[in-house]
């Protein structure tokens, strides 16, 4: 029975996210599972909280939390790397972000940042009216990668 309890999310965090009914709050509990104050996050092994890759990276996990606070809620993240792997072949991770948002001043924010940086951005607009989601989610999914590499 220990080994199971480990495989499910705990009754607290379970309604928390059930609760959550805007972006806002989803962001507000995505924050703060990347801060470690919230043990799990959905379709992320419970009890978990983000990879080392993010934790072990300086200033990551507050400039997520931040982004998540203000509207852009990250469902995916990596801190940019590069250098020999294994077989000693060169190569690069681009720092990278996704996630949704729903407030168009969030957005605007988010492509004014990419364009005056120089970063690249990807924009996935929600269905149409006639053409409704299943799952209901309304926003603009952004991709976002936050580093160039020559």
């Amino acid at each position: 029975m220990s080994l199971f309890r480990h495989l499910i999310m705990s009754r607290a965090d379970r309604r928390a996210w059930r609760s959550a009914a805007t972006l806002a709050d989803l962001g507000e509990l995505t924050a703060q599972w990347l801060e470690g104050t919230r043990a799990s996050w959905p379709g992320y092994v419970p009890g978990y909280g983000p990879d080392s890759e993010t934790t072990d990276t300086p200033g990551l996990v507050r400039a997520l939390a931040l982004a998540n606070r203000a509207g852009y809620v990250t469902n995916a993240s990596q801190p940019g790397e590069h250098g020999p792997d294994q077989g000693q072949d060169w190569w690069a991770q681009r720092t990278a972000v996704s996630g949704f948002v729903a407030d168009p001043q969030a957005l605007h924010t988010l492509r004014l940042v990419a364009e005056s940086y120089g970063l690249l951005y990807v924009e996935h607009q929600p269905d149409t009216a006639e053409d409704l989601r299943p799952d209901g989610v309304v926003g603009v999914q952004v991709k976002v990668a936050l580093a160039r590499f020559s």
